[in-house]
């Protein structure tokens, strides 16, 4: 199932506390190694949908709208993190990245843990 990235790098603060969805502007996946594992696993996997639209639907029906990127030694991919975005899974292998965001602000859950310190 597809998953918006308000299930990894988001702002939880914002979404524990103001129940606001605050997701990264842009998404970077760097391959800086090259990568052996099964082939057809590892594909990073978008779709131009967000919050509003039903991850079934691009499981099946929708499922020609979804485009696929296989992960190449030495390839960079940056791509809309606020739209649906995953990676299939990994066999016989490891896959290595680099992934950075990019935030319009600082994600308050970092202010917060800054005052833990």
């Amino acid at each position: 199932m597809f998953r918006c990235f308000p299930f990894g790098p988001l702002d939880e603060y914002e979404l524990q506390v103001n129940q606001r969805l605050v997701t990264p502007l842009m998404g970077a996946v760097y391959y800086g190694m090259d990568h052996h594992f099964d082939e057809g696993t590892g594909i990073l996997q978008l779709a131009d949908a967000d919050i509003n639209d039903n991850p079934r639907d691009f499981e099946h029906e929708r499922r020609g709208e979804v485009v696929e990127i296989t992960p190449k030694f030495n390839r960079m991919i940056m791509f809309n993190a606020t739209k649906w975005h995953r990676v299939t899974g990994v066999h016989n292998g490891a896959r290595y990245t680099f992934a950075v965001n990019a935030n319009k602000h600082k994600p308050k859950v970092l202010n917060f843990r800054d005052e833990k310190k």
